[in-house]
């Protein structure tokens, strides 16, 4: 087996940041994921794709026989079915040191089966949203959240995309390489234009890998450390810069609040947990903050004595505030003060 010669595939749910990190490592480390082979597909062509350059476009009938060869690792991907051809991939090792392709996350544990006897080898990376271990509830929420931002899906495929990650994550074992991305696609403050939001691309020139968020830079040096082969196979993660954490908590922390209403309080507020599937808690406080009228879900609280339930209260804890300013802090003190709510000594 030639060991300098690599196979490597990425892989992970929607969203998590695959489109951003590739179009940077192509901008900023020319050539090195530039080979890559034409997949075989049982979807129809979509407009400007050529058979033979984008995909071989074949029935779906014909991709499933090919698993009976071993020349071809086939795959169900959502829908519909994919293939890679070994023999492609060899033929374009002739003359690049490495060949690179996104896969769908079904394709991992077939590649380590059919590749193994071929005469290279493969590198397997996958990108977590969160840590491996993360209760499927939160991953379906963290992802529902980062599908919305994004802004590019109906909400059906929003759904399915969301419930499907988890099955997704739990396939990351199969691969050689497991990074715990602190950016996904959504996030713009971090990748500038290669970032997507409400539709459309973000603000700011990416001329130089320093133009970068340091989180969406880290994930680059970090990729292309594997793909060079200087990483060894394992888990790769990095703790966000502490403002990033602290907001990713948050959203988490205005999520338990919509939930002990609900179950403490009988109160279910379905305009505040659609927000909550759209945007950032961060965002969604300071939309309430600065309203001209207190919301409906406030005066419910009130009316029931929770007013401890109310964002306004949770703005107040003393973790939350590095994200607010005094001036936010006064505001929901006083909002809390004029219905008479009875702060902790």
């Amino acid at each position: 087996m030639t060991s300098n010669k690599q196979f490597v595939i990425l892989s992970g749910p929607a969203c998590v940041g695959k489109g951003p990190l590739q179009a940077a490592v192509r901008k900023f480390y020319p050539g090195l994921i530039d080979a890559h082979p034409v997949l075989c597909t049982s979807r129809p062509p979509r407009k400007n794709e050529i058979h033979g350059k984008d995909y071989y476009f074949l029935p779906e009938s014909f991709i499933k026989s090919l698993e009976k060869s071993s020349d071809f690792v086939v795959s169900p991907v959502r829908t519909d079915w994919q293939a890679i051809h070994l023999s492609q991939i060899e033929e374009l090792l002739r003359t690049n040191d490495r060949v690179f392709a996104e896969v769908f996350y079904t394709f991992g544990p077939v590649l380590l089966e059919r590749a193994a006897t071929r005469q290279f080898e493969n590198t397997r990376i996958f990108l977590l949203p969160l840590p491996y271990a993360t209760p499927a509830e939160q991953v379906v929420k963290e992802m529902k959240m980062k599908l919305n931002r994004r802004g590019t899906d109906s909400k059906e495929k929003i759904d399915d995309r969301a419930s499907s990650a988890p099955n997704e994550i739990e396939k990351a074992m199969m691969y050689t390489h497991r990074i715990v991305t602190p950016v996904g696609e959504d996030d713009i403050n971090e990748w500038k234009s290669l970032g997507t939001y409400g539709g459309g691309k973000g603000q700011g020139e990416v001329n130089s890998i320093e133009d970068l968020g340091p989180n969406a830079k880290w994930l680059v040096q970090i990729f292309v450390e594997i793909v060079k082969g200087k990483l060894p196979p394992g888990d790769y993660s990095r703790e966000m810069n502490t403002t990033s954490g602290l907001e990713h908590e948050f959203d988490m922390a205005m999520m338990d609040i919509y939930h002990r209403a609900k179950t403490e309080a009988r109160y279910n507020a379905t305009r505040y947990l659609q927000m909550l599937e759209e945007h950032r808690g961060l965002e969604i406080a300071r939309i309430l903050l600065h309203a001209t009228r207190v919301s409906d879900g406030y005066t419910a609280l009130w009316e029931r004595k929770r007013l401890d339930l109310t964002v306004e209260a949770l703005i107040l804890q003393k973790k939350w505030y590095p994200l607010f300013s005094d001036q936010e802090r006064d505001i929901a003190r006083k909002r809390l003060e004029e219905y008479k709510y009875e702060f902790k000594k």
